[in-house]
C-alpha cells in the first residue's frame, strides 16, 4: 500500500483535530530565520489523540504547518488493519518492511525526496500497535 493515503489521513486529522478538545496548549517559538519574529507551537489534546501545529508568524496571514499527530485510539479514517490494536504482522503485511530504523516502532519514511523527519510510526507494545504517529519536519 502506498503511504500517501495514510499521510493524507494524518494531515486531515491535523487540520481538524476534534470539536471539543480536552485542552489546548500554546507556547512561543523563536523563528530560526528571523530573530524578530516569534512563532507558536499549538498542541490540541483530543480524546485519544494529540495534534501539534507550528504557526509561522513570519508570513501574512500566518501559515499553519502540521508538525505531528499521535493517535492512541482507533480512528475511522484508517484502514481496519492499520489501527491502534492491530498486530505488527498486520502492519507488515499491508505496508511491508519498515523504511526507518526505530527499535520501538515500525517506521516508514513519508517520501524519499523528503526530510528524515517526515515519518509514519506504528509504536508497538508486546507485538500490538499501541499508538500511531505522523511526524513532519518543520523548518
Amino acid at each position: 500500500m502506498p503511504l500517501e493515503p495514510l499521510e493524507d489521513v494524518g494531515r486531515k486529522i491535523a487540520e481538524r483535530p476534534c470539536e471539543n478538545p480536552d485542552r489546548i496548549d500554546t507556547r512561543p517559538q523563536p523563528n530560526l530565520h528571523d530573530p524578530k519574529v516569534t512563532d507558536e507551537v499549538i498542541e490540541t489534546h483530543c480524546p485519544g489523540w494529540v495534534v501539534t501545529v507550528y504557526v509561522a508568524n513570519g508570513t501574512q496571514p500566518p501559515k499553519l504547518l502540521p508538525a505531528s499527530v499521535q493517535l492512541t485510539v482507533k480512528h475511522p479514517r484508517l484502514p481496519q488493519d492499520l489501527q491502534v490494536g492491530s498486530s505488527a504482522a498486520q502492519v507488515l503485511a499491508r505496508l511491508g518492511p519498515p523504511t526507518v530504523r526505530d527499535p520501538a516502532a515500525l517506521a516508514y519514511r513519508l517520501g524519499w525526496d523528503r526530510p528524515d523527519g517526515d515519518v509514519l510510526r506504528f509504536i508497538l507494545r508486546q507485538g500490538q500497535v499501541a499508538a500511531i504517529e505522523w511526524a513532519w519536519y518543520v523548518d
